[in-house]
Protein backbone atom coordinates (compact mmCIF):
# COMPACT_ATOMS: atom_id res chain seq x y z
CA UNK A 1 0.00 0.00 0.00
CA UNK A 2 1.07 3.58 -0.55
CA UNK A 3 -0.68 5.93 1.89
CA UNK A 4 -1.83 9.30 0.59
CA UNK A 5 1.13 11.59 -0.01
CA UNK A 6 3.74 8.82 -0.13
CA UNK A 7 5.65 8.08 -3.32
CA UNK A 8 6.44 4.39 -2.69
CA UNK A 9 4.45 1.24 -2.00
CA UNK A 10 5.39 -0.74 1.12
CA UNK A 11 4.39 -4.00 2.77
CA UNK A 12 2.05 -3.78 5.75
CA UNK A 13 0.53 -6.34 8.09
CA UNK A 14 -3.07 -5.96 9.21
CA UNK A 15 -4.19 -7.66 12.42
CA UNK A 16 -6.81 -10.35 11.94
CA UNK A 17 -9.49 -8.22 13.56
CA UNK A 18 -8.50 -5.29 11.35
CA UNK A 19 -7.68 -2.89 14.18
CA UNK A 20 -3.89 -2.59 13.85
CA UNK A 21 -1.84 -1.74 10.77
CA UNK A 22 1.91 -2.40 10.99
CA UNK A 23 4.36 -1.19 8.34
CA UNK A 24 7.00 -3.84 7.58
CA UNK A 25 9.13 -2.17 4.88
CA UNK A 26 10.46 1.33 4.32
CA UNK A 27 12.74 3.26 2.01
CA UNK A 28 12.76 4.66 -1.52
CA UNK A 29 11.60 1.38 -3.07
CA UNK A 30 8.34 -0.15 -4.25
CA UNK A 31 7.66 -3.24 -2.11
CA UNK A 32 4.65 -5.26 -3.31
CA UNK A 33 3.17 -8.78 -3.65
CA UNK A 34 3.91 -10.20 -0.16
CA UNK A 35 3.42 -13.90 0.59
CA UNK A 36 4.00 -15.60 3.91
CA UNK A 37 6.28 -18.64 4.08
CA UNK A 38 5.43 -21.56 6.40
CA UNK A 39 8.13 -20.44 8.87
CA UNK A 40 6.58 -16.94 9.16
CA UNK A 41 9.05 -15.11 6.93
CA UNK A 42 7.66 -12.99 4.12
CA UNK A 43 8.71 -13.09 0.46
CA UNK A 44 7.88 -10.00 -1.59
CA UNK A 45 8.63 -8.20 -4.85
CA UNK A 46 10.74 -5.04 -4.67
CA UNK A 47 12.63 -2.50 -6.73
CA UNK A 48 15.34 -2.41 -4.04
CA UNK A 49 17.57 -4.70 -6.18
CA UNK A 50 19.05 -1.49 -7.63
CA UNK A 51 19.18 -2.47 -11.30
CA UNK A 52 17.20 -1.17 -14.25
CA UNK A 53 15.47 -3.06 -17.05
CA UNK A 54 17.85 -3.26 -19.97
CA UNK A 55 15.69 -1.82 -22.76
CA UNK A 56 13.45 0.87 -21.27
CA UNK A 57 15.14 1.56 -17.91
CA UNK A 58 12.34 1.26 -15.35
CA UNK A 59 13.58 -0.12 -12.02
CA UNK A 60 13.97 -3.90 -12.06
CA UNK A 61 11.94 -5.97 -9.63
CA UNK A 62 13.38 -8.94 -7.75
CA UNK A 63 12.21 -11.11 -4.87
CA UNK A 64 13.27 -10.41 -1.32
CA UNK A 65 12.80 -12.16 2.02
CA UNK A 66 12.31 -10.62 5.45
CA UNK A 67 11.57 -11.96 8.89
CA UNK A 68 8.01 -11.82 10.26
CA UNK A 69 8.65 -8.43 11.89
CA UNK A 70 10.04 -6.80 8.76
CA UNK A 71 13.75 -7.04 9.55
CA UNK A 72 16.68 -8.91 8.01
CA UNK A 73 15.67 -8.08 4.42
CA UNK A 74 17.78 -9.91 1.86
CA UNK A 75 17.47 -10.67 -1.87
CA UNK A 76 16.15 -14.03 -3.00
CA UNK A 77 16.52 -13.43 -6.75
CA UNK A 78 18.84 -11.20 -8.75
CA UNK A 79 17.64 -9.86 -12.07
CA UNK A 80 17.71 -6.85 -14.37
CA UNK A 81 14.18 -7.56 -15.57
CA UNK A 82 11.00 -8.29 -13.55
CA UNK A 83 10.28 -10.98 -10.94
CA UNK A 84 6.71 -10.71 -9.67
CA UNK A 85 3.86 -12.31 -7.74
CA UNK A 86 5.61 -14.83 -5.50
CA UNK A 87 3.46 -17.62 -4.13
CA UNK A 88 4.42 -20.48 -1.86
CA UNK A 89 4.03 -24.00 -3.25
CA UNK A 90 3.00 -27.00 -1.16
CA UNK A 91 6.61 -28.25 -1.19
CA UNK A 92 7.84 -24.94 0.30
CA UNK A 93 9.38 -23.52 -2.86
CA UNK A 94 8.53 -20.04 -4.07
CA UNK A 95 6.91 -19.87 -7.50
CA UNK A 96 7.05 -16.52 -9.31
CA UNK A 97 6.59 -14.87 -12.69
CA UNK A 98 9.65 -13.56 -14.53
CA UNK A 99 8.81 -11.29 -17.44
CA UNK A 100 10.87 -9.42 -19.97
CA UNK A 101 9.23 -6.75 -22.14
CA UNK A 102 10.34 -5.96 -25.67
CA UNK A 103 8.05 -3.02 -26.37
CA UNK A 104 9.57 -2.13 -29.74
CA UNK A 105 8.71 -5.63 -30.98
CA UNK A 106 5.39 -5.90 -29.14
CA UNK A 107 6.70 -8.96 -27.30
CA UNK A 108 6.65 -10.07 -23.67
CA UNK A 109 8.46 -13.22 -22.53
CA UNK A 110 6.82 -14.69 -19.46
CA UNK A 111 8.29 -17.60 -17.50
CA UNK A 112 7.28 -19.38 -14.32
CA UNK A 113 10.26 -19.98 -12.06
CA UNK A 114 10.54 -21.76 -8.72
CA UNK A 115 13.26 -21.46 -6.11
CA UNK A 116 13.79 -22.66 -2.54
CA UNK A 117 13.55 -19.92 0.12
CA UNK A 118 17.31 -20.22 0.69
CA UNK A 119 17.87 -19.26 -2.97
CA UNK A 120 18.98 -22.71 -4.14
CA UNK A 121 17.74 -25.02 -6.89
CA UNK A 122 16.06 -22.37 -9.02
CA UNK A 123 14.38 -23.82 -12.09
CA UNK A 124 12.16 -22.69 -14.93
CA UNK A 125 8.89 -24.57 -14.47
CA UNK A 126 7.18 -23.27 -17.61
CA UNK A 127 8.03 -20.92 -20.43
CA UNK A 128 9.56 -20.48 -23.87
CA UNK A 129 10.02 -23.99 -25.22
CA UNK A 130 9.71 -25.70 -21.83
CA UNK A 131 6.38 -27.33 -21.05
CA UNK A 132 5.37 -28.16 -17.47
Amino acid sequence: MAPAGEAFFHVYRLSIEGSRLERLTDGPFHDIDPAELPDGRVVFTSTRIGTFEEYHSPPSRALFLMNAGGGEIRPLTYTFIFDNEPTVLADGRVLFIRSDNFFDRGKVETLLHAVHPDGTAGVTEFGLDLAP
